[in-house]
């Protein structure tokens, strides 16, 4: 039997569902409708109240303005792919919002086969501007182990991101650092525009890079990580060298 792995914002959700609509978007082939169908009585997409609009039946019913009678929570699934969505979900949800709980699920406009990130560039330190770091959002199917080790940690810092935004409704950013003489720090969390945190990727356990050191005497970065696979966890100099699985359990990282 396939063991099926509860979402670490299901809490968060079950809770926002009492008072607005939830949105779950992303690439395809995560789990959108999965997640979205356990908070369903009974989950499983011949659910009355799961409505696909790529099934004819239900978007028939839907551009009629007919929902299924006696349900709590219905869920919409690729529903952006009608032009005037917006305004047919609002009319759903303003006419019940008082009786039904709304969960919108689609893919995002692009594959999301890949996302980018930005650098960061204070002041001082000669760092690129322009340039943007490409991460596939499959981690698992880059050969190269070290490049693989980093895209994994990529996604686990963008997820972070995601989660903070979408909890506590700060602003949070994933960035780069890297000069014009190619020093990088892999990279850096910002908080209301302000960096959270740096971390450099190592796939094997290394003496801490030097490029951290040059970037701690230059920026207000506070806090240093370099986070690594193997099994070493020690403090030097403001820098905190850190196993992969503590890193993640330490900041609470999905």
């Amino acid at each position: 039997m396939k063991k099926i792995y509860e979402r670490y914002i299901k809490k968060q959700i079950k809770e926002d569902l009492k008072s607005t609509m939830v949105f779950i978007g992303g690439p395809r082939q995560v789990g959108k409708t999965t997640f979205a169908l356990n908070f369903l009585s009974e989950p499983g997409e011949k659910h009355p109240a799961y409505l696909n609009w790529d099934d004819s039946g239900a978007r028939s019913s839907l551009l009629k303005g007919e929902l299924p009678a006696n349900q709590k929570c219905i869920i919409l699934d690729e529903i952006h792919k009608f032009a005037r969505w917006r305004n047919l979900v609002k009319g759903f949800y303003d006419t019940n919002r008082s009786e039904i709980s709304f969960i919108i699920t689609g893919s995002a406009r692009l594959d999301y086969y890949c996302f980018r990130i930005s650098p960061y560039g204070p002041p001082k330190t000669r760092a690129v501007k322009k340039e943007r770091k490409l991460y596939l959002w499959d981690w698992s199917i880059v050969p190269d182990p070290g490049a693989r080790f980093e895209n994994f940690i990529a996604s686990q810092l963008l997820k972070y991101c995601h989660f903070i935004e979408d909890t506590e409704g700060l602003c949070m950013e994933l960035r780069f650092l890297r000069d014009t003489d190619k020093r990088e720090i892999n990279f850096i969390v910002l908080k209301e525009g302000a960096p959270l945190f740096a971390v450099e990727c190592k796939a094997g356990d290394k003496n801490i890079a030097s490029s951290i050191y040059y970037f701690m005497e230059r920026t207000p970065i506070p806090k240093f990580y370099q986070v690594h696979g193997g099994d070493r966890d020690y403090e030097k100099n403001n820098v905190r060298v850190i196993p992969v699985h503590k890193f993640c359990r330490e900041l609470g990282l999905p």
